[in-house]
Order: C-alpha cells, then sequence, then structure tokens
C-alpha cells in the first residue's frame, strides 16, 4: 500500500513541486556572484544549437544556469522511474521542459532511443540539450561518452555549469548531491562552448573532447567551492573503463541508446 503510495502521480507532483518552490526559494533569495557570465550571453544572443552540462550532484539549482528565456529554450532528460517523475516535476516547476527516457531493460525499450533522437532535434532546432554527463549512477564527476556522441550527433557545443553556495550541505550519496539553503551567498560558473568533434573523428579525438568536458567541469566545480568556502567534492576514481558508457547522463534517469549510424536523426529534446 505505501509503495504504491509513493509511487502514484498525485504523491510524484507533490514533492516535485514542493522542491520546485525550494529551489526557487533559493534562486531568489541568494546573493549571486558569477564566472563566464560575458560568455554565457553572448551564447545566449546567438541562438546557436547547444548542449549544457554539469555534474548530477549539482541538479538542484543547475536550472538556474539556463533559464527558459534565455535564447536556447532548454529542455533536459530525465528517466521514466519513480524518483525521475519527481526530479520532471520539480524541473517543470521552474520553467524546464523535459524529454522522459530509460535505459533497456531486459530487452525492452524504455524510450531511451526516442529520447536520444529528440535531445537531438531540440538542439538542431536551435534548443539547448540540458544533460549530466555522469549520470545516472556514476562514477561521480567522470564523464561518460555518451554526452560526446549526443554533441557529435546535434553537430554542436558544450557549455560546461556549476554552482556552489556558502549555505547548505553535501549528502553522503554516491554523487555528493548538494542541497543549498536560502538567503546566503552563491557563485556561477559557465565555459565557453566546448568544441566538439564532427562525426568522422577518430577515438582519440573523441576521447580527448571527453576529457575535456570532464576536466573543465571538475575545474569550474573546484573553483565554486573554493570561493563559497566549502570543500570541494572529490572526482570518484574512473571507472575500468571510464570511456565504455555511449549513454548520455542525465538527472536520476535513464541514458537513452543513440540511433543507429544508418539512420541520423534531426534532433529535439525533452
Amino acid at each position: 500500500m505505501l509503495k504504491r503510495f509513493l509511487r502514484s502521480k498525485g504523491f510524484q507532483a507533490f514533492v516535485g513541486r514542493r522542491i520546485a518552490g525550494w529551489m526557487k526559494l533559493c534562486e531568489h533569495t541568494t546573493r549571486w556572484e558569477y564566472l563566464g557570465r560575458d560568455s554565457i550571453q553572448r551564447t545566449w544572443a546567438s541562438g546557436a544549437p547547444v548542449m549544457m552540462a554539469f555534474w548530477h550532484g549539482r541538479i538542484m539549482l543547475a536550472p538556474h544556469g539556463w533559464p527558459p528565456d534565455a535564447g536556447q529554450p532548454p529542455l533536459m532528460l530525465i528517466s521514466q522511474s519513480s524518483e525521475g517523475e519527481i526530479i520532471a516535476q520539480a524541473c517543470e516547476g521552474v520553467g524546464v521542459a523535459t524529454i522522459r527516457g530509460s535505459t533497456m531493460k531486459k530487452g525492452r525499450d524504455k524510450g531511451g532511443a526516442a529520447a536520444f533522437r529528440g535531445m537531438v532535434r531540440h538542439a538542431r532546432g536551435g534548443g539547448c540539450a540540458i544533460i549530466t554527463p555522469d549520470g545516472p549512477k556514476g562514477p561521480r564527476m567522470r564523464a561518460t561518452l555518451g554526452a560526446i556522441k549526443l554533441a557529435q550527433t546535434a553537430g554542436c557545443g558544450i557549455v560546461a555549469m556549476t554552482w556552489s553556495t556558502r549555505r547548505g550541505f553535501t549528502m553522503d550519496s554516491w554523487d555528493r548531491f548538494v542541497i543549498p539553503m536560502p538567503w546566503g551567498r552563491g557563485i556561477m560558473a559557465w565555459s565557453d562552448p566546448l568544441p566538439m568533434p564532427g562525426r568522422d573523428a577518430t577515438e582519440d579525438e573523441v576521447e580527448a573532447a571527453r576529457r575535456l568536458l570532464e576536466d573543465t567541469l571538475n575545474d569550474l566545480t573546484a573553483r565554486c567551492d573554493a570561493a563559497m568556502g566549502r570543500r570541494p567534492v572529490e572526482p570518484a576514481p574512473p571507472a575500468a573503463s571510464e570511456t565504455g558508457a555511449d549513454d548520455p547522463g542525465e538527472p536520476d534517469a535513464a541514458t537513452p541508446a543513440p540511433p543507429a549510424p544508418a539512420r541520423p536523426t534531426a534532433g529535439a529534446a525533452a
């Protein structure tokens, strides 16, 4: 009975909207300073297709890093799980559209391939496709190849984004999830759009792009934490095959399989 209640749409919507309220409260009561603001404003003004990437542990205030009225409307990839439904409700409560898709389970595709194609169409159509390159299960702060493959297919660069606040706490979860508190100081940072290799790139070029994204996100995150007087979160040890995952990451969500090379798609995100 309890499990059925926790999985009910009504309960998930209630929790998701309460989280959205907390996100708005923290966003509007925090005294923000910014790194890379001139660069991101140029990116918004350009209207060019783009992706944004942030680590899984920084989901709570990441939507503030790409407002709905930016030059490229944001679309965030989220799983079809119960937890994903709560996150989707929270994101949509702060004005960020979502697309749902999960990895194949027991031979059943739960919308992963369609979500990937939707993300690509969205980016190609002048939107921003949002992902967490270490999601859904880590290793923490280690980028998978999925983000690079999505950017290759969409033909766009990736903006690395992160944030930190002086008031808040870090959970003892695999991703060291950061929960901010209101009425404090905060810092938000963006990189210039990182160039991604074309679809005919070599394995070495793709790996170099993956390392560039990972290093840029880790450097920005460490700088923001240090600026707020917080102990920086350390990346987890690399997986045995750090580049082996083909999934783009997403908030608490499943990662979709990319479309077959013989059937390239035009983009749109969730």
